[in-house]
């Protein structure tokens, strides 16, 4: 089994895991403290394709386990700024692929790139992270197993991708 991973950084904040903060490795941007990043990401897993989503909206993942079959609900394991007022943040880009159902969370960048002439659609930018280690920031990984991309916020999670 393949399963490719990058480094992602995500803040804490007491016990709570806060934040997506960089989702590949790039210098150059101010360190931010990862204390603004309040707002909770809930994972879901489609057990039949494997595909992942987070999203930070109730809704939205009620209806996606109640319509679409994500009935594999990993919980809410970090959070993330939903804007950029500290202006210290950068776009967290959703891009889903119609075909096979997958989406990748990825900053711009040659993988953002590579995936859209590979046919995923860039759907905007529904949250915001620091785009290098900050303050009170731990890592979240970025997967890509059985074709499929994956965010992995706990070392459970990750040992659990990897293994």
């Amino acid at each position: 089994m393949s399963v490719r991973a990058r480094v992602l950084n995500i803040g804490v904040a007491s016990v709570l895991l806060v934040g997506v903060v960089a989702m590949s490795p790039h210098v150059g941007v101010a360190a931010a403290s990862c204390s603004p990043m309040t707002t909770r990401v809930t994972e879901l897993v489609k057990p039949s394709t494997a595909a992942s989503y987070v999203t930070t909206s109730v809704a939205v993942a009620n209806r996606l386990k109640l319509r679409q079959g994500y009935e594999d609900d990993l919980g809410m394991p970090f959070a993330v700024a939903p804007t950029n007022t500290t202006g210290d943040f950068v776009p967290v880009k959703r891009l889903h692929n119609p075909s096979t159902g997958d989406t990748a969370w990825l900053r711009r960048g040659a993988e953002a790139d590579r995936l859209r002439a590979g046919g995923y659609v860039d759907q905007g930018a529904p949250f915001y992270a620091s785009p290098n280690s900050a303050s009170g920031c731990v890592p979240v990984f970025s997967f890509v197993r059985r074709g499929m991309h994956r965010l992995a916020g706990t070392p459970a999670y990750r040992t659990q991708l990897t293994g």
